[in-house]
């Protein structure tokens, strides 16, 4: 196994430090020795020895296909967290364990981590190491459902987003039923739910129009005064954040137009992922069909300008797919803000788009790992992602693929995607092998950067950055 077994030693406040075994020599029988012993000159033996010790050093090295190394990915496991122990994996343990779907997500610290796995929120403490520690839960009934978590008051907890404001002092949350949730942090790290609003007030929450939901994606503007959430198939709303308390409902953007502002393309279909320029002029709203295009104003309200649709079905008032019939599946905006990364599952492909000033989308180039449609050749599935996250520390990105690959890709000149290499649970040539993992899923990574979370049903597990 190129990455060999690691331990570390899990001290909280520094980050450990890894001592990686990559190989063992196999003894030889005693006789062999008492023969070896008998028959050669001291010196001779000495030699022969130090020949034995350095083959069996460089045996692991010699079964290895030539680019499968750890440096491929620059990844190594460090820890995991899980609600059942298992000998072969020694986890720590925790009472509750994720949803397959649940998001992780961080304090801009990194101190304090959060997920969300109906009914329970969970809360965790991270060491300097990256490594996670349970620490408090909330749920709605939590007397008759789980007596250990403390009472939300409202059932607002479910399958959705999660986000974390950019000054920490807010954590909001929506759920496909609809409700969006503010939550109030504490010094310490913990949650206080503040509010929540939903259409046709749901669980109780204020009452929005009825586009706005069921909700799905959560974008928060830099400055965190105003809030974005997309419904799964009619638009965006806005809401604004009051100096205290929780989110107010503005205005939104819908294809029906009862309640809120038309969008004059057709429906926008099913997902709902939002992404904002750095210069939080343009907000970007991704489906499987159709990538929209909104300009936002200095209040934080939004405008539509187009979109670009993916071919599989046409949307109304839609450009056409650069790269023909495919699905929009992922987006990343590049490292200056400049270029839309753009994952598309018809083609097993990752399109690149130009952002102009208007924020108008260009095409650029893309990368298929069999050159498809006339894409340049890299990666070595580019199938199926599960996830396409940036880097915070600003590298490159991570596409997960297939449920058991890992790739990584580095930024290159002008903000373009380089292929760097591939971390795998599968014998996949060219792939570093990590058994260690039942299946590969990338859920986050830290503030710094410096740590991935990958999640199953069990638990979480921790990879840091070796390079």
């Amino acid at each position: 196994m190129p990455f060999g077994f690691v331990r570390e030693s899990m001290r909280r406040g520094a980050r450990s430090e890894r001592v990686t075994i990559e190989g063992a020599a196999t003894m030889t029988p005693p006789a062999r020795f008492d023969f070896v012993r008998n028959a050669m000159p001291m010196s001779t033996k000495r030699w022969l020895l130090l020949g034995v010790l350095v083959g069996a050093c460089l045996i692991p090295f010699a079964s290895r296909p030539e680019s499968s190394s750890g440096s491929d990915v620059g990844l190594a496991f460090e820890s995991c967290i899980e609600i059942e122990f298992d000998v072969r994996r020694p986890c720590d343990l925790a009472p509750f364990s994720p949803s397959i779907d649940s998001k992780l997500v961080f304090s801009p610290d990194g101190r304090s981590a959060y997920t969300s796995s109906s009914p329970v929120l969970m809360e965790y403490s991270r060491s300097r190491s990256g490594a996670l520690e349970y620490e408090r839960c909330s749920a709605f009934n939590a007397s008759e459902v789980v007596p250990s978590c403390s009472e939300l008051g409202r059932n607002v907890l479910g399958r959705g987003d999660m986000v974390v404001s950019p000054d920490g002092d807010r954590v909001y949350q929506t759920t496909l039923r609809g409700t969006v949730a503010t939550y109030l942090r504490r010094s310490d790290g913990s949650l206080s739910l503040a509010g929540c609003s939903a259409a046709r007030g749901v669980a109780g929450c204020a009452t929005v129009p009825r586009e706005v939901g069921p909700v799905a994606e959560i974008e928060v503007s830099r400055d965190g005064r105003h809030v974005y959430v997309s419904s799964i198939e009619n638009g965006v709303a806005v809401y604004r954040q009051p100096e205290r308390g929780a989110l107010k409902f503005q205005s939104c953007v819908s294809t029906t137009g009862r309640a809120c502002g038309r969008i004059r393309h057709g429906k926008a279909d099913f997902g709902g992922e939002l992404l904002m320029t750095p210069n939080g002029r343009t907000l970007f709203r991704l489906s499987s069909y159709a990538i929209s295009v909104f300009s936002r104003d200095a209040k934080g309200n939004l405008k539509p300008k187009g979109c670009l649709g993916s071919g599989w079905i046409q949307v109304k008032g839609c450009r056409r797919s650069p790269v023909g019939r495919t699905i929009w599946d992922e987006m990343v905006m590049g490292p200056w803000g400049n270029r839309l990364h753009v994952m598309a599952r018809g083609i097993r492909a990752l399109v690149t788009f130009r952002i102009s000033r208007d924020g108008s989308l260009g095409f650029e180039r893309c990368l298929s790992n069999q050159g498809r449609r006339g894409c340049e050749s890299a990666g070595k599935l580019l199938n199926a992602p599960i996830s396409f996250l940036r880097d915070p520390a600003g590298t490159g990105v991570y596409v997960n693929v297939a449920g058991d690959t890992l790739e990584r890709y580095a930024w290159g000149k002008g903000g373009r995607l380089r292929y760097r290499g591939c971390l795998s649970t599968a014998t996949y040539r060219d792939c570093a092998q990590e058994s260690f993992l039942g299946r590969i899923w990338l859920n986050a990574i830290s503030p710094d950067g410096q740590d991935l979370y990958f999640n199953d049903e069990g638990g979480w597990w921790v990879f840091g950055k070796t390079d």
